[in-house]
């Protein structure tokens, strides 16, 4: 084995399908207009597309933004697709899933959007919420 094909195969590779394209709106309720939620949420989509295209895996999971009863959490993947290639700027892609999930789940604490043709993903969801569900929420709810 060549040097160039052992380097090749111990690398991390990131590629992964993309997911159907679409949306869907979660079940967890709405944020109001102006609210803290709605806040957290626009501080992710400004800041987790510049995080995504930084990373070697052109990702961004598992980012938290405020405080209980609105803490947001949202994950962002771009995809390569054996058509194309990875998408030429993952955090545009990124910035058009956030704005897809906002028009198309408007005001929903829980969405999921893949945008175009496949090329990237944006889901977040209502920490809180998701904590409570699960059992996991102190006695006291916040």
């Amino acid at each position: 084995m060549t040097a160039a094909a052992t380097a090749t195969a111990t690398a991390t590779d990131y590629r992964r399908p993309a997911p159907f394209t679409g949306h869907k709106c979660g079940s967890q309720g709405t944020y109001a207009p102006n609210s803290a939620y709605e806040a957290n949420l626009r501080l992710l989509a400004d800041t987790v597309p510049a995080q995504a295209n930084a990373s070697s895996c052109r990702c961004s999971p598992g980012n938290h933004a405020g405080e209980r009863p609105d803490s947001v959490a949202a994950s962002a993947y771009c995809y390569w697709r054996p058509d194309a290639g990875w998408p030429s700027d993952c955090g545009a892609c990124i910035t058009r899933a956030f704005r897809g999930a906002q028009r198309l789940c408007p005001y929903h604490r829980q969405a999921m959007v893949v945008v175009d043709g496949g090329e990237c993903s944006v889901s977040y969801h209502d920490v809180h919420q998701r904590e409570q569900s699960m059992g996991l929420g102190s006695a006291g709810g916040k």
